[in-house]
């Protein structure tokens, strides 16, 4: 008896073998708009999967449902099928002096990194999300600090750069935005994971994940990392000299 990802496999090549299938992937690949209508609720993970698959053949498609919720759905309905893809939310705009948390603007700085650089992978996104301003891809290259072991970089430019990214020092990095220097460790959590680089001077020795909740390095082998900036809004010395002149 078959499984039920060879079923779906199935479908899914039925689908894609289809004449009315085809027509669309033809009219989308050069540009132009289509509708869509007639599919059923249940058709629509199939659906979605096999469009995705022909849109994203030479990048990233992006999916615009009506909301929140509707983005989480979809998103099930690809990982059910096997398709990559990550939902790019709306940030929360914040106008009162409080603490807030920023896991909406990490998750958004996530997707943008992994896009810059050359990753693909299905955006579900919603109307308020891709309308929200966002930052210049090579701003977002520009603010990312790159590390590898046998790489030289002096400790004190890596906290710079971290710093001019928006990430702040702690004693331990217990959240994404945090950064703790202790002799010769560097360690970061960016909106991608939690690293710890070990220096022998200038040169970086050895480089790894950490666990936050242990302090400790994990089995996971690193040989380079990209940490990208903890903010949308990346301000530079520069920046900060022209603000206050």
């Amino acid at each position: 008896m078959p499984n039920d990802n060879s079923s779906m496999n199935f479908i899914c090549d039925l689908i894609r073998g289809s004449a009315d299938m085809k027509e669309l992937a033809s009219t989308l690949a050069v540009g132009k708009p289509a509708a869509v209508s007639g599919v059923t609720e249940s058709a629509v993970p199939v659906f979605l999967s096999v469009l995705t698959d022909l849109a994203g053949r030479d990048g990233s498609p992006i999916i615009v449902v009506k909301d929140d919720r509707d983005a989480r759905r979809a998103k099930a309905a690809l990982d059910a099928v096997g398709t990559a893809c990550e939902i790019y939310p709306a940030k929360d705009y914040n106008f009162n002096n409080i603490t807030a948390s920023r896991e909406f603007e990490h998750e958004r700085i996530r997707i943008l990194s992994a896009l810059s650089g050359g990753k693909s992978f299905a955006v579900i996104t919603t109307p308020p999300a891709i309308l929200q301003p966002v930052v210049p891809k090579d701003t977002l290259l520009a603010g990312e600090l790159f590390l590898e072991i046998s790489s030289e970089i002096p400790m004190s430019d890596a906290v710079a750069i971290l710093e001019s990214g928006g990430y702040t020092r702690a004693d331990f990095i217990e959240g994404v935005g945090q950064y703790a220097v202790r002799g010769g460790i560097l360690d970061v959590y960016s909106p991608s994971g939690a690293y710890r680089a070990e220096f022998f001077g200038d040169e970086i020795d050895r480089l790894g994940e950490i666990d936050p909740a242990t302090q400790r390095l994990t089995d996971e082998a690193v040989t380079s990392v990209v940490i990208s900036p903890a903010r949308e809004i990346v301000c530079t010395k520069a920046d900060t000299d022209r603000v206050i002149a």
